[in-house]
């Protein structure tokens, strides 16, 4: 019930049992508990399950958009409809994401780095004279430039290859009938023979409608011809050198760990759940609750007493085992309650939307700084580029609109 992120659809799965399953998560994306976030609150644009959806996520996706469309592209009609496209489009990777897990799909570090290389060797400018691939250092001071990392990379291919492998899953169970196969093998094994005979028009036999009749079939008909305004535009554009952006030091990146120290502590907890669907039962559920605890400090076993009274099914079996969680995984009230204890301490009866619940705080562990601080690093160099670019762009709007010339500022 509270391990949303947990719980694994096992059976005889259609992929129709795939698709609904993603309406579903699309419908309570925005429905469910939020969880603690480190990012800022005008900075988090949607929230799928504990994924932080950010603005500057669908602002990189926009630039990709550009990028591609190039400079003849009308960007101030299009923005608006590159907005929603990219925030769409992100939100549905998160739930793809959320359902891949749900399904117990896992990718190996081995897949990852196979794919890395993959990528890497594809990029002339990140291979050496004799082809082969640079230092992970260098390669990774070129990557910061641009306000990314290796450990950045990593990250989106294990996200691109467990939602590969759920498409491959979904389509592995689609039932296919023999005569459908027999059809497609027909159909792509057939041949057709033809003979044609192409008639190029004699320009000597076209009529020359003359000026009058031209005329009037453009009074009549004009509207047919008509385009709607068109724009001229000119932009600046600024990046990283232009700026003057150098290297993210350590010591920044350290601080950012520090003060985020809480977003990477995951919890081990167990817990006895008493259901409460209105007031009468709440205060039924803390009664028990509140007498259940007073046994367990005075030394009831707690995985026997959440075997005999906890009315969570997802930790029948488990003694009322959560395994670890990160924050945001749980509901708010149950991550604040087992953040405040102490190994082998047991709670006072919490109340959520599930009911009431006891809880015992297993233990505790923190990401080690090292395994996360190219992340960061490439964070705050991403978030100092776009502070910086949006400052800078902000200048050169106020002198353009002061001399009237785009130009003069650039």
């Amino acid at each position: 019930m509270l391990r949303n992120f947990r719980q694994v659809f096992k059976g005889n799965q259609t992929p129709m049992a795939v698709v609904m399953m993603v309406v579903l998560l699309g419908l309570v994306a925005y429905l469910a508990p939020s969880g603690a976030s480190s990012a800022a609150p005008d900075n988090v644009l949607a929230r799928v399950y504990g994924r932080d959806v950010l603005r500057r996520d669908v602002d990189s996706m926009i630039g990709q958009y550009l990028k591609r469309m190039g400079k003849q592209a009308n960007i101030e009609a299009l923005m608006p409809m590159l907005q929603n496209q990219a925030l769409d489009g992100l939100i549905s990777n998160q739930l793809r994401l959320e359902l891949a897990e749900r399904h117990d799909i896992v990718v190996t570090d081995a897949e990852v780095r196979a794919a890395l290389e993959a990528r890497l060797r594809s990029i002339p400018l990140f291979l050496n004279d004799n082809g082969q691939l640079k230092e992970s250092a260098d390669i990774n001071a070129v990557l910061r430039e641009n306000g990314t990392s290796l450990k950045q990379w990593e990250i989106e291919l294990s996200s691109e290859l467990s939602l590969r492998k759920l498409v491959a899953q979904a389509a592995s169970r689609v039932p296919v009938d023999q005569a459908w196969v027999d059809l497609e093998n027909r159909v792509r094994n057939e041949k057709v023979s033809y003979e044609f005979v192409a008639a190029a028009p004699d320009p000597s036999g076209i009529m020359d409608p003359g000026e009058p009749r031209l005329q009037a079939f453009l009074k009549d008909s004009g509207a047919r011809f008509q385009e709607g305004p068109r724009r001229v535009l000119a932009y600046v554009a600024v990046d990283q050198a232009s700026l003057g952006l150098g290297p993210v030091d350590d010591a920044k990146v350290k601080a950012l760990y520090d003060a985020r120290k809480a977003q990477y502590t995951e919890l081990k907890a167990s817990h006895i759940l008493f259901k409460a669907e209105n007031d009468s039962q709440v205060g039924e559920a803390f009664k028990k609750a509140a007498d259940l605890r007073v046994k367990l400090l005075a030394g009831q076993d707690f995985a026997k007493a959440a075997e005999a009274s906890s009315e969570d099914p997802s930790a029948k079996g488990k003694g009322g085992d959560l395994g670890w969680f990160a924050p945001g995984q749980m509901v708010k009230p149950f991550t604040d309650a087992a953040a405040a204890l102490k190994p082998g301490e047991i709670s006072q009866p919490v109340k959520t939307q599930f009911g009431v619940h006891l809880i015992r705080l297993e233990g505790r562990r923190e990401k080690p700084f090292e395994s996360v601080k190219e992340e960061l690093r490439a964070q705050i160099a991403r978030d100092t580029f776009a502070a910086k670019a949006k400052d800078k762009l902000e200048q050169l709007r106020k002198r353009a609109g002061e001399r009237g010339d785009l130009s003069a500022p650039a």
